[in-house]
């Protein structure tokens, strides 16, 4: 991956070759999958071995729980794993896996007791984007970055930006702040040097 130059220290990306799966993050969904050859979550706690259906698993989870929200998940397999709430349109490659859903439960105590269009709209934009970052987990697109000076000596790293955006997944704003951090903290030891030195 192509390196950076930012106040004179490199920033080099690397692929996260430890990422956590953000499945054991504090999630406001739920998800429900099933694959023949991959081994998806099912956060459900619920017995789905007699359904035959995606239909009649989703209602199967609505007559078992008091859901807020639930929305298909979709997956394409061309080399690379995509997974999202909306249909890719490519009926030999792709196809439904399961639901991402929520309680109202859940969104009671995330929100407030006013489940309003605007508190639904706000959760099925959240779903989405946790679908959007487990995709990106799922396909290995998950990134951290090492800083070294000039002579090659690594001076910090950070690990654990989901996406292939390098901006928009915020790792290089993550970055040039540490680089800003590192050095301001440059400067002050300079200036106490400095004060220490014979006049």
């Amino acid at each position: 991956m192509k390196q950076t130059m930012y106040k004179g220290l490199t920033i080099t990306p690397e692929y996260d070759q430890d990422a956590l799966s953000p499945r054991k993050w504090d999630n406001l969904g739920t998800l429900l999958l099933k694959h023949e050859c991959f081994n998806f979550p099912d956060e459900s706690g619920l017995d789905t071995t007699e359904v035959n259906s995606w239909e009649e698993m989703k209602n199967y989870i609505c007559d078992n729980l008091d859901i807020a929200i639930i929305m298909p998940v979709y997956m394409i397999d061309r080399g690379d794993i995509h997974i999202s709430t909306g249909k890719f349109n490519d009926r030999f490659d792709s196809g439904q896996i399961g639901f991402i859903y929520v309680t109202k439960a859940t969104l009671y105590l995330e929100y407030g007791n006013i489940l309003d269009d605007q508190v639904i709209l706000k959760a099925t934009q959240v779903l989405n984007a946790e679908i959007e970052t487990y995709s990106s987990y799922v396909n290995g697109d998950v990134y951290g970055f090492t800083i070294s000076n000039d002579m090659g000596h690594e001076l910090e790293a950070s690990w654990g930006y989901y996406g292939t955006d390098l901006e928009e997944n915020g790792l290089m704003e993550a970055a040039r702040a540490l680089i800003d951090h590192i050095k301001a903290n440059q400067k002050v030891i300079d200036e106490q040097y400095a004060r220490l030195q014979p006049v």
